[in-house]
């Protein structure tokens, strides 16, 4: 058990999302990057029936969870493995075998809040725009891209900032431009215990089928969220169902798929978050200071030495989940002065901010 303790597995509902649109094509290779204890690239295995001509090939840069990995691809009897300990994050130079059968990459990025490391040279021809630094996620996602032939298909698990940031603005032009985004499907918040942020799916082919092209299908399964325990929820079966059968089709459903042109992407500033194509949300331009529209108060500060067992609740973020103050786990304080209960007390209507 001490896997869970050095990585964030990804919850078995994602996995089984990722494992049916997967299967949906046939694969010779599997490899699952950031690979963990690599239940991610196993279930996409089991979902492919098993079949023991398709490799499983894992990288991780932790050695107890190449280890680990090892002994769970031995355990689940798949004849042909290997997990490499490596760093995605070290530059190297691309295959570009187009010999290769195809394969299928999948792979849980870590959260890697906002570290940013120096734009690498070998990238800097996609635009003479190109900031001096990217952050690391999507210098992973172009890791990934580079080592793709046009036979092969990723599965990528960002976070929403990899769509929106203005920093990576030329990655994702590249990705449009050169038609090598199939799928954007956001995945709500309170799926991973480990976190509450919601995920973004993103599934990548570099030579896409006719009737895709310039064309991506954008998908939000938040109504197909359901509650798993307490405090963790979980994608439906029906849910998971449903988005295998329109990506199969490529065709949009009511309000919550949709295939979006090339054209509507590049007007959106090249964003990649599915809201802005599913609700009608425009971006706009104008831009008003907080403090115009609100009064700002910053939370309270350094209350570390405050006597607990009080009678109020100290909340960090952490205790608010899909909309639900979780008072369970939250620090209880006596008030020491009494003019915080009329400037920090949380109100109706407040935003909370961090």
């Amino acid at each position: 058990f001490e896997a869970a303790s050095v990585c964030a597995v990804t919850p078995r509902s994602v996995r089984a999302l990722i494992a049916v649109l997967a299967a949906q094509r046939k694969a010779r290779e599997i490899t699952d990057i950031c690979c963990g204890t690599f239940s991610l690239g196993i279930q996409v295995w089991n979902e492919m029936g098993s079949n023991p001509e398709i490799a499983c090939f894992g990288e991780e840069m932790n050695s107890y969870l190449c280890a680990f990995s090892r002994l769970f691809l031995f355990l689940c009897d798949i004849p042909r493995f290997s997990v490499s300990e490596q760093n995605i994050m070290n530059v190297f130079k691309a295959e570009n075998d187009e010999k290769k059968e195809a394969r299928v990459y999948v792979a849980d990025f870590p959260l890697i809040g906002s570290r940013t490391i120096p734009t690498p040279p070998e990238i800097r021809f996609i635009s003479d725009d190109a900031k001096s630094s990217i952050y690391a996620d999507w210098f992973m996602i172009q890791q990934t891209l580079e080592r793709m032939n046009d036979a092969d298909r990723a599965f990528l698990l960002v976070t929403k900032g990899a769509l929106v940031r203005k920093n990576e603005y030329f990655l994702r032009k590249h990705l449009i431009e050169n038609d090598w985004l199939d799928a954007v499907i956001h995945i709500p918040s309170g799926i991973y215990p480990q976190h509450n942020l919601p995920m973004e799916l993103l599934v990548c082919e570099k030579k896409r089928n006719s009737k895709r092209r310039e064309k991506v299908l954008f998908a939000e399964l938040g109504s197909f969220a359901e509650r798993d325990s307490q405090r963790i929820c979980k994608l439906s079966d029906e849910g998971i169902i449903r988005i295998a059968d329109l990506y199969r089709q490529f065709r949009g459903e009511g309000r919550w798929a949709k295939t979006v042109d090339a054209e509507s992407i590049r007007k959106n500033a090249y964003s990649l978050y599915p809201p802005i194509y599913l609700t009608g949300y425009r971006r706009s331009d104008e831009k008003l200071k907080l403090g115009e529209v609100a009064e700002v108060i910053r939370g309270l500060q350094n209350v570390s030495d405050l006597p607990s067992h009080g009678q109020r609740y100290l909340l960090n973020v952490r205790n608010i989940q899909n909309g639900v103050i979780r008072y369970e786990g939250a620090d209880e304080i006596e008030v020491r002065k009494s003019e915080w209960e009329q400037k920090y007390r949380i109100r109706e209507d407040d935003l909370i901010i961090t």
